[in-house]
Parts: C-alpha cells; sequence; structure tokens
C-alpha cells in the first residue's frame, strides 16, 4: 500500500489502540481518484479500487499529475478525510456536471484527526463552489503544499449538540471563501489557526464559537460573527 506520509502511520497507531481498548473501528478503504468515466464523484468505475460506497473511515486520494475528468459533488457522501498527494502536481479543480444541477455535501470525519490534506508538491487544490463541507468531528484541514488550498462554499458543523473545531495548519495557504457556521444552537463550531502560513476568510461568518491565532497570520477580509479573536502568537490582519 503506497504510503503518502507518516501520518498515516499515526492512523494504524489509534486504529490498534482502539481495538484493544474495545473501541470497534470500520474497515478503512483508500480509493484513489482517475475520474476515468464521468465527472461524477459517486461513480464507482472513477475509482481504485472500484467504489462500493463511502464510509467515515475511507480515505479519497488524488495523487496523478493529470485526472481524466475533475470530480463533482453529485450526491451527499460521509467520509474520512480528502488527501491530494505529492504527485497531484497539476492540481485539481472541483468542478460541476455543467447542468447547474445542484451540489452535494462532504460530511468529513477526519482520520487521526485529519480532514483535509495537501502534502509538499502537490498541486493547487480548488474545491470551489460545488461542494459544501460538513464537520463530522473536530478537525485538521492542513496544507504543506507551497500551492494554495482554496474551498468557497459552506462549512457547517455537523452536529446541532456537539461543539466542532476546525483548525487551520501547514505552510501553504488556505482560503475558505463559503461561510462557516454552527452545526445548531448548541453545536457551535470553533476556528483555530496553526503553522505558518495565511488563512483567509473572505465570507461573512456565522460560526460563534472562539476564533483563536496560534501561529501564521489570519487575514479577515470578510467578518466573523464574535468580535473576540485571540492572538496567542502569529498575527491578525482585518482588511
Amino acid at each position: 500500500m503506497k504510503t503518502f506520509t507518516k501520518l498515516r502511520s499515526t492512523f494504524t497507531i489509534l486504529s490498534a489502540l482502539a481495538l484493544l481498548a474495545g473501541v470497534p473501528t470500520a474497515d478503512a478503504t483508500n480509493y484513489t481518484w482517475s475520474g476515468s468515466s464521468n465527472v461524477n464523484i459517486s461513480k464507482n468505475t472513477n475509482w481504485n479500487p472500484s467504489l462500493t460506497a463511502f464510509s467515515s473511515s475511507d480515505l479519497a486520494i488524488w495523487d496523478s499529475a493529470t485526472y481524466t475528468n475533475s470530480p463533482w459533488v453529485n450526491v451527499n457522501i460521509s467520509i474520512g478525510e480528502l488527501l491530494f498527494g505529492s504527485n497531484n502536481t497539476g492540481g485539481v479543480t472541483f468542478g460541476s456536471d455543467g447542468t447547474g444541477a445542484s451540489n452535494g455535501i462532504i460530511s468529513l470525519s477526519g482520520i487521526a484527526g485529519i480532514g483535509i490534506q495537501m502534502n509538499n508538491n502537490s498541486g493547487a487544490v480548488n474545491l470551489g463552489s460545488s461542494a459544501r463541507f460538513s464537520l463530522g468531528a473536530s478537525q485538521i484541514w492542513i496544507n504543506n503544499s507551497t500551492n494554495s488550498l482554496t474551498i468557497n462554499n459552506t462549512i457547517t458543523g455537523a452536529d446541532n449538540i456537539t461543539a466542532r473545531t476546525l483548525t487551520i495548519d501547514g505552510t501553504g495557504n488556505t482560503s475558505l471563501g463559503g461561510v462557516i457556521s454552527n452545526g445548531g444552537a448548541v453545536g457551535t463550531t470553533a476556528l483555530t489557526k496553526n503553522g505558518s502560513a495565511t488563512l483567509t476568510l473572505s465570507a461573512t461568518n456565522t460560526y460563534t464559537g472562539a476564533t483563536t491565532v496560534n501561529a501564521g497570520t489570519l487575514s479577515l477580509t470578510g467578518t466573523v460573527a464574535s468580535t473576540s479573536v485571540a492572538v496567542n502568537g502569529g498575527a491578525l490582519r482585518a482588511l
């Protein structure tokens, strides 16, 4: 099995610990996108191995220089992590089917706490406005590429009663242009900025959890619902 980063081994260790503790774990599958049939993210023959059905412990991988088709999130899916490998040199942009059909929701549970990861040498990843995101658990989105990670659609806490924290980390810049919101009145969403890069928020965000900057730069071209931003390190740039 191809190893993309040392972070993958963490998942194996955590799975073993879970088994020792008597916690059931689902069998995880690593699915690699080819896009050989069409744009639909749910099409079985667009993946290697052939997709049966995504589970919240599965890993979806983009790790080629080019793809026959770019993915469109045509249905709601629950998955562990989206990984953009070092061979994804041409980058990838999530698109649509060209008919204006509605876009699905990607619910990310995180693998070893990671929901999205861009490795060094990956080309730019633009998840565009074609996919909405739901946080199935608190998680880290990490960009360690010199190219950017861009998401321009909504990010919502998945649970009405459980708080979620989204942490943006890494050495590469990330831009979130969609509204970040709570899962509900009790299920608040919080945002933490780690790593040396710049995170840009450009939407009128409605989440009411804490906003914390521990490193790097938070560039706020949009707004956050709370006026309280804790800057423990790095910098806050409000434009």
